[in-house]
């Protein structure tokens, strides 16, 4: 993520920035489907990403001029489906295929990443095998191309870094040190463009 904002906010004409950036948003909602699994109260998970994402909002406009909401309301949106889906069998169907639906207009709705965004969440939530993964991350990355932008495909990438996970526990981080890494980062980057 810091890559891709060093390209979009620093250094515009170096598309290589952004490329390497694709790779962040799929980690973001891998986090946020093991996040869902594993917490205890999903509300207050859907909560604090709902906080952070209003408290981090100004800054965002502050940095980037966009008056779309943050990427925190994407992931935020995107729990919220992750829990509906999970009520039932029914609810699941209706959830994938009303994002499915909504991939076209993934450019005309009003925060980061739009439909595309929370259809890489429901992907991954699926918990398919690698060669069924591989094969929906390419027709989503497909679309993605002519609904976003074309570097976007260069995110399809990431199935196979998530395709060597094994379920091993990582290093143990303070959770609050990655909920305030966002807004921080944006405001370092606010006064480095100022300066």
């Amino acid at each position: 993520m810091v890559v891709d904002h060093i390209g979009y906010f620093l250094f515009p004409d170096l598309v290589i920035f952004r490329i390497i950036g694709r790779l962040s948003f799929p980690l973001f909602a891998w986090l946020l489907v093991e996040g869902f699994n594993y917490t205890r109260d999903w509300r207050l998970y859907a909560l604090r990403l709902f906080l952070l994402a209003l408290v981090s909002q100004p800054i965002y406009y502050l940095v980037s001029g966009l008056t779309s909401l943050n990427i925190l309301f994407s992931l935020t949106l995107g729990l919220l489906l992750l829990r509906l889906a999970q009520v039932n069998a029914n609810w699941q169907i209706i959830v994938y295929s009303l994002v499915a639906l909504f991939l076209p207009f993934s450019d005309k709705l009003p925060f980061e990443y739009g439909a595309y965004g929370l259809m890489l969440i429901l992907l991954i939530a699926l918990k398919a095998p690698l060669s069924v993964n591989v094969l929906a991350w390419l027709v989503l990355h497909l679309i993605a191309i002519q609904v976003l932008w074309d570097i976007q495909f260069f995110a399809f990438f990431t199935v196979f870094l998530l395709g060597l996970y094994k379920g091993d526990r990582g290093l143990k981080l303070p959770k609050y040190l990655f909920y305030g890494f966002y807004p921080i980062h944006l405001l370092v980057f606010y006064f480095i463009k100022t300066v």
